[in-house]
This record gives C-alpha cells, sequence and structure tokens, in this order.
C-alpha cells in the first residue's frame, strides 16, 4: 500500500472515532443551577431524565419534569408534565456544551451543584 493511501485511511479513521465520540455522550448526573439573587433555573439530570426547576425572586414558579437527549452539540429537552403555564422555551432543542462542572443549555450557564 502507497503512504498516500496509508495516511488517507488513518486521517479516515481517526475522523469516525472522534465522530463517534462526540455524539454518544453519556447521560448527565447531577443538579445544575444558573440562580443570580433568588432568580434563574436548575436542572437536575437522573440518567435521560431532567427536572427543571425556575425561580423569580427567591421563589420556585414552576416545575417541569421531562426527558431529554445529547446529540453532538445539541441537547433536546422534551416537553414534560409542567405545574405552570408558558414553559416552551424551557423545552425544545438547544445548543449544548459541556466543560468541567459547568454546562451551556441554549445561552444558560449553569454550574454543577451536586
Amino acid at each position: 500500500m502507497s503512504r498516500q493511501v496509508k495516511a488517507i485511511s488513518l486521517v479516515l479513521a481517526l475522523w469516525l472515532c472522534l465522530g463517534l465520540m462526540t455524539s454518544c455522550r453519556g447521560n448527565l448526573n447531577g443538579r445544575y443551577e444558573s440562580v443570580v439573587a433568588g432568580t434563574g433555573v436548575s436542572y437536575e439530570f437522573k440518567g435521560n431524565k431532567v427536572t427543571i426547576e425556575v425561580y423569580e425572586i427567591g421563589s420556585l414558579v414552576a416545575t417541569i419534569r421531562s426527558t431529554y437527549r445529547i446529540e453532538g452539540n445539541k441537547i433536546t429537552i422534551d416537553p414534560g408534565k409542567s405545574d405552570a403555564g408558558n414553559t416552551e422555551q424551557y423545552t425544545g432543542t438547544f445548543d449544548f456544551r459541556e466543560e468541567g462542572d459547568r454546562i451551556t443549555v441554549g445561552r444558560i450557564v449553569a454550574v454543577k451543584k451536586s
């Protein structure tokens, strides 16, 4: 086999491995919060389930219980059961990033608490 064919084969194998690693992430576990002065959101992940709590000025105003999945750099939070109306902004498909003890869901940056 020529050097070019070997090099191309190696590049394709590495590209395939990297693609599989980023598309097959494991589930998140733990509580992540983005709450400032009692206002914000928290995510509690267990397996493929997520509980989202929305706070306004120190009061819990909505709880959403749902399922989620991560595919590449996107997270999809399915519409679930909510105890309040107008929670559509917290469900759907969002950009997703995980860096150390932080996750970013759309524009919300949340820090792991447990």
